[in-house]
Order: C-alpha cells, then structure tokens, then sequence
C-alpha cells in the first residue's frame, strides 16, 4: 500500500493518491485502526472531492464512530454527487435512525425500495423500515 501511494505522489496524480488512500483506509479499518483509516479517508476526500463512495466510505465509519453530527455530513456530500445510489441512501437511514430521526430514515429507506427495488439494499431497507414500524401521527 505504502508503495503505491509513493508512486502515485511520485506521478502528481490526485486520482492515484486517493485511490491509494481509499486502499489504506480499508485496510487500517480491517486490523481496527479507525482514526488511521479518517485520516486517509479525509486525503481521499480532499483529493478527489467528487467521489461518492470515499464520501460514503467515510460516512460509515464516522457513524460505526458514533460521530454522528460529522457522519450526516459526509452522508449529505455523498448524496449530493450520487443522489440515486442505493447504497448511500441505505446508509444515510442508519444515520438518521441512530440520531433519532425516524422520519428521515424512513425516507431514505424509501427512496431505496423507490429508485433501485431490486437491489440488495432494497431488500435491506424494507426489512429495517419493518423494524422501525409505522410513523406515529404527532401528537
């Protein structure tokens, strides 16, 4: 990994040096290493602004963190560059449902089943919205 991103600095390349930043971060969360992992996730993010999936990948683990206000953050960037991905839509309901915000996980949940009801996260969002159950009116 470390020779990669040497070769990539060595090339000028944001593009290589964020690719190797998203490996190394994978790999520092695999041995439980997840303020290593953020601080290569934020290189990947500063590199390549427009990548959803280093937005996503940072999301996740903000939120496995329990660094909420920071995961809604990334979750929002990710979704802005790839409003349909089924992926960040399932997560952005995790993010929400552990901030206590039903209603928005819900709709994230939704927009799933909505916009890809194939997929595997849909079948993941239909059974986290049974979990969560109806809205409740307000009171």
């Amino acid at each position: 990994m470390r020779e990669a991103r040497t070769d990539a600095k060595t090339a000028a390349s944001g593009a290589l040096q964020a690719a190797a930043a998203l490996d190394m971060a994978r790999a520092l969360v695999e041995i439980d290493q997840p303020e290593e992992a953020l601080i290569e996730l934020d290189n990947a993010t500063r590199l390549m602004p427009g990548d959803a999936e280093a937005w996503l990948l940072k999301a996740t683990l903000l939120r496995r963190e329990n660094r909420l206000p920071e995961a809604q953050t990334a979750i929002e960037k990710a979704s802005g560059l790839a409003p349909l991905d089924p992926q960040i839509g399932l997560e952005a309901g995790v993010i929400a449902v552990l901030d206590a915000r039903d209603d928005a996980a819900r709709a994230s949940w939704q927009s799933v089943i909505d916009t890809a009801p194939d997929s595997p996260q849909a079948k993941t969002a239909s059974g986290y919205l049974k979990q969560l159950g109806p809205a409740t009116p307000a009171q």
